[in-house]
């Protein structure tokens, strides 16, 4: 288990566990504080801190809860320190459980698909990846280098085996 290897010390398993994270955390933070570069310290320091505690955590729900409650709390900080919200709207913010585990649920979702998209062949993963930015067949066909038929045919099979990968969660992959 990941988390007993971390706890251990091993350093390959943090990384590997800060890889899955750091995006899905990046976009947490910029959801409060709409600066990319803060969101990547902000997530960043997260992870950091779990590390400097890591013999504290015996589970991956446990890290998960503390790795966005940190995001959360140290992106509040910020804004509260910044002026842009009073003591109100900070503890209010603070205390919405509802969101976070909202916003979690739709993080872990995102990083689900990503390694689900991640996993296919190098092709089919590029025309997958050109669709989520929104390009059309033609558009990738001619970035490729390849027939327009091709790209749909490579596209249906993967999504053919990214429904059989994420089972229920596909529609999100739609939705991206």
């Amino acid at each position: 288990m990941i988390i007993d290897k971390i706890k251990a010390g091993c350093k390959d398993s943090f990384r590997e566990l800060f890889s899955d994270y750091y995006p899905i955390l990046c976009c947490f933070a910029e959801n409060f504080l709409n600066d990319r570069d803060l969101s990547k310290d902000v997530a960043q320091e997260a992870l950091l801190k779990y590390w400097e505690q890591k013999e504290n955590f015996s589970n991956i729900n446990q890290v998960k809860s503390f790795l966005y409650t940190v995001t959360k709390n140290m992106s509040l900080n910020i804004l509260k320190r910044a002026g842009k919200i009073s003591d109100l709207e900070y503890n209010c913010d603070i205390s919405s459980d509802f969101d976070l585990q909202r916003s979690v649920i739709e993080h872990e979702t995102l990083l689900m698909v990503r390694k689900a998209v991640s996993s296919l062949p190098d092709r089919m993963r590029e025309i997958v990846e050109l669709t989520m930015s929104g390009a059309q067949n033609s558009d990738i066909a001619e970035r490729l280098g390849i027939a327009e038929g091709t790209v749909h045919s490579l596209k249906k099979r993967a999504y053919k085996k990214l429904k059989s990968v994420l089972g229920s969660h596909f529609c999100y992959l739609l939705m991206i």
